[in-house]
């Protein structure tokens, strides 16, 4: 089976922590979207705001990774949260606007 590359819409700063932990977490940490990502994918994310709170844009992806070994998790976060999460391989990378690609992009 072909390997897949996925788009992940997160803030800059989730991201961020993301890439620091070694995880991927979507949907607010919803099992469903993880379930379909195998191990082998990959994960651009793009980051619409800096902030999930804030208004600030980004407007850029910024991160790539690809799915270790595609094992479902969660993560205790205390507070009675308890997100969804699958490791990841970040990859170096630099922050990319999205504004010049839009033309290019057919999604």
């Amino acid at each position: 089976m072909k390997n897949r590359l996925w788009i992940g819409v997160v803030s800059k700063a989730h991201v961020a922590a993301g890439v620091a932990g070694g995880f991927a977490q979507l949907n607010h940490g919803k099992k469903t979207p993880l379930a379909k990502i195998k191990a082998g994918d990959w994960i651009v994310y793009y980051s619409p705001r800096v902030r999930k709170e804030s208004r600030e844009p980004c407007q850029s992806f910024t991160a790539i990774g690809k799915v270790k070994i595609g094992r479902i998790y969660q993560f205790d976060m205390g507070n009675g949260s308890n997100p969804y999460r699958q490791d990841m391989d970040f990859k170096p990378c630099c922050e990319v606007s999205i504004l010049p690609l839009l033309d290019e992009l057919s999604f």
